[in-house]
């Protein structure tokens, strides 16, 4: 698969692979969870509602990108499905979106399931498995952590004798707690 966007951009994707899509449970509500896969120091996996989900149009396939890592991610990502012969046959985009633990964006009406189950339109390869691409743009921001200089003047401070309130010394026998006033 090429990059999705334009070429200034950097995008990672996966294929993923659903054995068996129709023998999937496809009541509305119900949803598989692809393998997870690992991009740009995140766990994510995606979460597919065969059936729909429960806000989607009747007999929509619903799909959803789902972080499965600690921390936050920002990202732009997009998802194909392709046929048996590998084409894309349809694709969406997202705009970039803030993920946590669990998080999942995506679309409850992705495509119609009639069509993907339906043999003419060769979306499900011979084995039954829809083949799904999921890119993921990759973020090259970091989190902004201001230098703090009172870190390092604390620590200077405990480690000098002169200012320090409390000095802990450690030994075998016992501890003694110093706080700077004589008894």
């Amino acid at each position: 698969m090429g990059s999705p966007s334009s070429s200034d951009e950097e995008w990672g994707s996966a294929k993923i692979l659903i054995h068996r899509f129709a023998d999937l449970p496809s009541a509305v509500g119900q949803y598989t969870l692809s393998p997870e896969f690992t991009f740009n120091g995140h766990r994510w996996c995606i979460k597919v509602y065969p059936g729909g989900h429960t806000e989607a149009r009747a007999g929509c396939l619903s799909l959803y990108l789902q972080h499965c890592s600690g921390g936050y991610a920002t990202t732009a990502y997009e998802m194909s499905v392709l046929d048996k012969f590998q084409s894309i046959k349809h694709t969406m985009k997202s705009t970039r979106k803030i993920f946590r633990l669990d998080d999942s964006w995506g679309w409850k009406d992705f495509y119609p399931r009639d069509q993907i189950l339906n043999q003419s339109t060769n979306m499900l390869d011979d084995n039954g498995t829809l083949a799904i691409v999921v890119s993921i743009k990759k973020d090259n921001t970091s989190p902004f952590v201001p230098n703090n200089p009172m870190s390092g003047l604390i620590t200077s401070m405990f480690l000098d004798e002169e200012t320090a309130d409390v000095c802990f010394e450690v030994s075998t026998a016992d501890v003694n707690v110093d706080d700077g006033d004589e008894a």
